[in-house]
């Protein structure tokens, strides 16, 4: 996995739906030009998980792209993904460091404010919600994202209410890339969905 060039557009998932589901899901996206699928399928079957795991990779493979998956199970690893995705369901990003060993690559969920300790032993970080998002608390705001980004030792990607409007703004505050959940998996058309947010973050028109 290249940090931070795989963490350019990561397409979340809805965390519902059949195993093709979710495969169509991350056909769909790689095709419209995202560079990383983070599944969020917490409600998966460890044997459930690890057939999505290996399809989605599959699909990965053929675009050059990465998955992340939430968790801290390295059994994820070993059927294809390329990185674990920390949040607050796991055990501290430290302890878990310490098991799995410094080949794995660590991801944390972030919010304000920061656990500058946790980063030290982390390859990236997600910070969220940089925009308001029903449900998910106050908005950081761009000023704020921008201070905590710069704060950071590890590459910032930005998750929360961001679209192909502000998706460039977001990135110029410090984020290496965003990921988006509602503007992607809740659109009717992911694939161009998925082109709209890349084009915007290429600048293209």
């Amino acid at each position: 996995m290249r940090i931070p060039q795989a963490l350019r557009l990561v397409a979340v998932s809805a965390g519902r739906g059949s195993v093709a589901d979710v495969e169509a899901f991350a056909q769909a996206v790689f095709d419209g030009g995202a560079t990383a699928v983070w599944l969020r399928e917490r409600e998966r079957s460890a044997d459930e998980l690890r057939e999505v795991v290996t399809r989605v990779r599959a699909i990965a493979d053929r675009r050059d792209g990465a998955v992340i998956v939430s968790g801290a199970d390295v059994a994820s690893c070993a059927a294809g993904a390329h990185a674990l995705q920390l949040g607050r369901h796991e055990p501290p990003a430290r302890e878990v460091r310490e098991r799995v060993g410094p080949d794995v690559v660590l991801g944390l969920s972030l919010h304000d404010p920061i656990d500058a300790r946790a980063l030290d032993v982390v390859d990236f970080a997600i910070l969220a919600p940089v925009f308001a998002v029903p449900g998910k608390g106050p908005a950081l705001g761009l000023a704020r994202f921008r201070e905590l980004a710069g704060r950071a030792s590890v590459p910032i990607v930005a998750l929360g209410g961001i679209d192909a409007t502000n998706a460039a703004t977001v990135v110029r505050a410090g984020a290496c890339g965003i990921g988006v959940l509602r503007g992607i998996a809740g659109s009717r058309d992911p694939r161009r969905a998925a082109r709209e947010l890349r084009r915007a973050l290429e600048g293209q028109s």
